[in-house]
């Protein structure tokens, strides 16, 4: 699943919409929307986000060849 679709129904099963979300972490609606619809949330946003939403953040790496 697309990170910005994860986080949209992970805020709607928790009750809180995404422009609430962007407000309790300190940004507008308009540039969590814009970094949700290219895909650039950052892991300091998604870890806010996880923070808010209640849900654990683990983030995973690849690695490549050396």
């Amino acid at each position: 699943m697309i990170t910005s679709n994860l986080i949209k129904n992970l805020s709607k099963e928790k009750g809180k919409s995404v422009e609430d979300l962007a407000r309790r972490i300190g940004y507008t609606p308009k540039n969590l929307n814009k970094n949700l619809k290219r895909e650039t949330v950052s892991t300091k946003e998604l870890m806010l986000i996880a923070n808010e939403i209640d849900v654990v953040f683990e983030q995973s790496h690849i690695l490549g060849k050396w």
